[in-house]
């Protein structure tokens, strides 16, 4: 299937430029629980883990992701083979077109979307906020 979503990518206000301008750059991915790839979440609170702040200002960016056939992972213990197995099952494999790490299943927290292809992403609006200190 074509699965679709409007999903949450939090970034530092140095690095959404960049993806507004030129979209997602692969060579700018770190290696996280599902491999290196383009990592989104259905929540701020989630996103809002990943960013930075610049004069007291936070981002995530709002993006449509084509997620297609989704792998789904409820395994937050993986060792780096078994993280780079999952990227090599939708890069090189091509078995599925994106991967779902399942934290809101094994921890109760919240679900992450990983894709590999920058095509699969666009970019469609920066929210900019300030967190509130209690």
């Amino acid at each position: 299937t074509d699965a679709e979503a409007v999903l949450l990518h939090g970034t530092s206000p140095s690095a959404v430029a960049g993806i507004v301008s030129s979209r997602f750059d692969r060579d700018r991915c770190k290696f996280g629980l599902a491999g290196r790839g383009f990592y989104f979440a259905e929540s701020i609170t989630k996103s809002d883990e990943y960013t930075r702040t610049s004069n007291g200002l936070c981002c995530v960016v709002v993006c449509r992701v084509l997620l297609g056939r989704v792998k789904v992972c409820a395994d937050m213990l993986l060792s780096r083979d078994q993280r780079q197995g999952l990227e090599d099952s939708v890069r090189k494999e091509g078995t599925y077109d994106s991967v779902m790490m399942d934290r809101e299943r094994c921890r109760g927290t919240f679900r992450e979307f990983v894709v590999y292809d920058t095509a699969r992403c666009l970019p469609l609006f920066v929210v900019w906020y300030k967190r509130r200190t209690s």
